[in-house]
């Protein structure tokens, strides 16, 4: 619900207030008069009476409306500023990242501490990261000299290389011309 609609219920339940008020001033009016009342006069003020509690049920409804719509605002509010408070955090911890080409057209997030020292870092999707989300590429296959990391969230790939290398092992094959050399 948003803030026309809570205007609309407050007008609404204005209309109905001054409906009320003036069923009660009728009554009032009624009253005053010093002389016995008659039954033309008892007729106008039942009526709005019965109008007045109709318009006092509509008003008790609106402000149902009203507290309802109130706690979903406040509970969008409170959702964004859990999603406020999520991004922030994210830009102070996007600080110790740096964006790294890990090999040829492959590029990753690494943290900066594990740059500075050399070991072997943990790698942040780039499109994720750029979404301002943190998913940690997880390990998909190894080949020769790379491994292939996959984003869980958004199933991009990197290669990595890594320190495997294809072994060649040859034998010697006997044959016929051994014995001339």
């Amino acid at each position: 619900m948003d803030i026309s609609s809570l205007i609309e219920i407050v007008k609404d339940g204005g209309g109905a207030a001054d409906t009320v008020f003036k069923a009660l001033k009728t009554a009032k009016e009624v009253f005053k008069k010093p002389q016995p009342l008659t039954k033309a006069d008892i007729v106008p003020v039942e009526n709005g009476l019965l109008e007045a509690m109709d318009q006092i049920l509509q008003l008790k409804q609106m402000q149902l409306e009203l507290i309802d719509a109130l706690i979903a605002l406040k509970q969008q509010q409170l959702s964004l500023d859990e999603e406020r408070i999520r991004i922030k955090q994210f830009e102070a911890d996007a600080k110790n990242y740096v964006l790294k080409e890990v090999s040829p057209h492959s590029r990753a997030y690494v943290p900066t501490a594990a740059v500075a020292s050399g070991e072997s870092p943990q790698y942040l999707c780039v499109s994720c990261f750029e979404q301002k989300q943190r998913s940690l590429l997880q390990f998909k296959e190894r080949d020769f000299h790379f491994d292939t990391l996959q984003c869980p969230q958004c199933s991009g790939t990197i290669r990595v290389p890594n320190d495997v290398r294809m072994e060649v092992r040859t034998v010697r094959v006997p044959n016929k011309f051994d014995g001339f050399i």
